[in-house]
């Protein structure tokens, strides 16, 4: 495992894969707001906001692949369906403590991809919380896409989301580990801006 990081404010403009074509937000230029220190209220209803979002949902789709549904985690009956994805496709199993850890405290960073007829292709699992350097700092834990929905920009939008997330969250950095065999997952956060 390798451990990755990058400034939020470094991100800023920074120009990722053109999402245009596959969803109504605008992401070809990924854009993260900086945090203003000492602005704790204005953290607080961001994350009152992301809350309210839960249950939403925005439908994406073009002709290479099925109509897909980004939303964030609003129950605790999907919590099956997520296991799953990730116990099949990650080298390292998670206790149902760790998901329930992430999921339930911060659900809005839990964003699920489905397709039209409900089954989850992709997920991201974050978190967003003070570092010990008193710093907000916003961690991805776990990032899967099915493999035959591999490669069709689904993995970059989840992390697009979830760096969103962050930023409005009040995040001014954000970190990972992965394994430096994942060429693939190593290409993706680079693109994002992630340094070892």
């Amino acid at each position: 495992y390798k451990s990755w990081s990058t400034a939020i404010s470094d991100v800023h403009a920074r120009t990722v894969p053109n999402f245009s074509a596959l969803s109504s937000v605008d992401c070809t230029h990924y854009q993260m707001k900086k945090a203003v220190p000492d602005e704790g209220a204005a953290v607080d209803a961001a994350a009152t906001e992301c809350r309210e979002e839960v249950g939403k949902s925005e439908t994406v789709s073009t002709p290479e692949r099925p109509n897909l549904t980004y939303s964030i985690f609003s129950d605790v009956s999907q919590l099956d369906d997520i296991t799953t994805l990730i116990d099949q496709e990650l080298s390292e199993p998670y206790s149902v403590y760790t998901y329930r850890y992430f999921i339930y405290n911060w659900p809005q960073l839990c964003i699920m991809c489905k397709t039209d007829e409900g089954k989850l292709v992709g997920i991201i699992i974050s978190k967003a919380d003070v570092h010990r350097s008193g710093k907000r700092r916003g961690y991805i834990a776990m990032l899967v896409v099915d493999k035959p929905l591999r490669k069709m920009g689904i993995g970059a939008e989840l992390v697009s989301k979830s760096l969103d997330t962050m930023a409005e969250l009040g995040c001014d950095e954000a970190v990972l580990e992965t394994e430096l065999t994942n060429k693939g997952a190593l290409r993706l956060y680079s693109n994002f801006g992630f340094l070892k």
